[in-house]
């Protein structure tokens, strides 16, 4: 009998130390992680980035406004505010207008220039007109704005009802 409880007494130390160690291991596995997410979004970043110098060269001009409309791929919301950033700081007065395809859904992000929002230029309203064309829905501030939409096969003419919003709109 006694040999029994000396069993189990040994059990139960082996089984304490067994979940220290394993205890210890999660953590050294979420510290990994968790660096590992950091150096995704930095990676996303860098990419990103990259994209904008990319991006800037194909600006156009509609109704004597610096436009860029432009359709990325698998950008997150971070991805396209901070592109959308970048660019609008590049042309320094001017309307961005993002359109990420991710999987079967579409994000849209515009920025707008102080100056033209000043004119009565709307990101809001550009996003939201785009959402509701792809069956989603969205907007925000007249400056900066994000939305929503569902049918990728009517991206183009969302694209092209922004442009249009934009040429059309009289100051």
């Amino acid at each position: 009998p006694i040999e029994h409880h000396v069993k189990d007494i040994s059990s139960t130390k082996a089984t304490a130390e067994t979940i220290d160690v394993l205890n210890k291991n999660i953590e050294e596995l979420n510290q990994k992680l968790k660096e590992a997410d950091k150096e995704i979004v930095r990676l996303k970043q860098v990419q990103t980035l990259a994209a904008v110098d990319i991006m800037i060269n194909k600006k156009t001009t509609l109704n004597k406004v610096s436009v860029l409309v432009e359709t990325v791929e698998n950008y997150d919301s971070d991805m396209l505010k901070t592109a959308a950033s970048s660019l609008t700081e590049k042309l320094k007065s001017g309307i961005v207008f993002l359109a990420s395809k991710n999987n079967d859904k579409l994000t849209f992000y515009s920025k707008v220039s102080d100056d033209l929002v000043q004119k009565g230029f709307n990101a809001g309203i550009l996003v939201k007109e785009a959402a509701k064309i792809t069956g989603g829905g969205g907007g925000g501030q007249a400056n900066a704005a994000q939305a929503g939409g569902k049918d990728i096969s009517k991206l183009n003419d969302a694209l092209e009802k922004v442009k249009e919003l934009i040429s059309s709109h009289r100051s």
